[in-house]
C-alpha cells in the first residue's frame, strides 16, 4: 500500500512539473534574444530551485513524526506541492526583475 502512495505522489509531482513548464513564448521582453532567454531562464530557475528547496528542507526538519500517522503521505505530498508552487513564484519574480512580462491570458 505504501508503494502505491509513493508512486501516486511521484506521478502527481511529474504531471505538476510538466504543467508548469514555462517557455519563452509565455514571457516577453523587448529585444530579447533566444540566447539571453536561455541564460535568464536558467539563472532564475536555478535560484528558484535553491531557495524553494532550502525553505522546504527547513520546514521539513521542523516536522516531528511521532507514532503512526496515516496522513503522513498526504502531508508530504502537500508540502511538495507547496514547494513547487513557491518555486514557480520565485521564478516569476526573478524574471520580472530582469524586465520580462507575461502577456494577458489569451494574448500570447
Amino acid at each position: 500500500m505504501m508503494r502505491f502512495w509513493s508512486l501516486t505522489i511521484v506521478a502527481v509531482t511529474a504531471l505538476s512539473i510538466a504543467g508548469c513548464t514555462t517557455g519563452p513564448e509565455k514571457w516577453q521582453k523587448p529585444g530579447m534574444t533566444s540566447d539571453q532567454w536561455a541564460v535568464d531562464h536558467a539563472s532564475c530557475r536555478s535560484r528558484a530551485r535553491k531557495l524553494a528547496d532550502d525553505e522546504y528542507q527547513n520546514y521539513s526538519s521542523h516536522m516531528g513524526s511521532g507514532g503512526v500517522d496515516n496522513s503522513a503521505g498526504f502531508s508530504a505530498a502537500m508540502r511538495n506541492y507547496d514547494a513547487k508552487r513557491n518555486m514557480q513564484g520565485i521564478y516569476d519574480r526573478c524574471l520580472r526583475r530582469k524586465g520580462y512580462s507575461k502577456p494577458a491570458f489569451g494574448k500570447a
